[in-house]
């Protein structure tokens, strides 16, 4: 605690203990504020608190407390007791029924992670292109379709046609409206399937 002020003690060969005693009497005088280097450990009986401020009956200033105590000799004073909170048992026919899982998860989440993987995902994307007969009879039509925009070469597609008789021949050159159904299966966040359907339904009966 004396640790800057120990050096003073080997500044000099003491010849007598008089003088000794005075320079240790000199240390223990000072009121520079004691500076600890190393850690404090306070051991103290379960149920005691570590540090205790006590105020005297003399007031010498207002002082930050780790644990207040009145003043000493006050036989007014006496620990205050908590209070325990009060708790009630439910009645029989209000306790819920236990609802428990025959197969629970191994580890929190688990199960509900494989059932995530394990379930089917489909979104349908429906988009409308321009297109051209190019040949065909009946309800499949071989057609040109702006698919990739106009200002690019058409693709070439098998189109289902609908509203038109089974033995019709498609009118070639023809512009027709052609929609896309892009259906996509995923399972979890996995892409597992992707099917393309192009239909048309011509404005007039053929």
């Amino acid at each position: 605690m004396y640790k800057e002020q120990s050096i003073r003690l080997l500044r000099t060969s003491w010849k007598s203990p008089d003088t000794l005693a005075e320079e240790l009497y000199a240390i223990f005088q000072q009121e520079t504020p004691i500076t600890m280097d190393g850690p404090i450990t306070i051991r103290t009986k379960p149920g005691q608190p570590g540090i205790i401020f006590e105020q005297p009956e003399e007031d010498f200033g207002v002082i930050d407390p780790i644990q207040n105590r009145p003043p000493l000799k006050d036989p007014s004073f006496e620990p205050e007791e908590e209070e325990e909170p009060e708790t009630t048992e439910p009645m029989s026919d209000d306790i819920p029924e236990l609802q428990t899982d025959v197969n629970p998860p191994t580890q929190p989440g688990e199960g509900e992670e494989e059932k995530e993987d394990k379930e089917e995902r489909r979104v349908v994307i429906v988009r409308t292109y321009v297109g051209s007969v190019v040949e065909g009879k009946g309800k499949l039509w071989e057609m040109n379709v702006w698919n990739d925009g106009l200002d690019r070469p058409p693709n070439t597609y098998k189109v289902n046609v609908y509203g038109v008789a089974d033995d019709v021949d498609a009118p070639e050159g023809v512009y027709y409206l052609v929609t896309l159904y892009l259906v996509r299966i995923y399972r979890g966040e996995k892409l597992i399937k992707e099917t393309a359907t192009f239909a048309c339904v011509p404005p007039v009966w053929l």
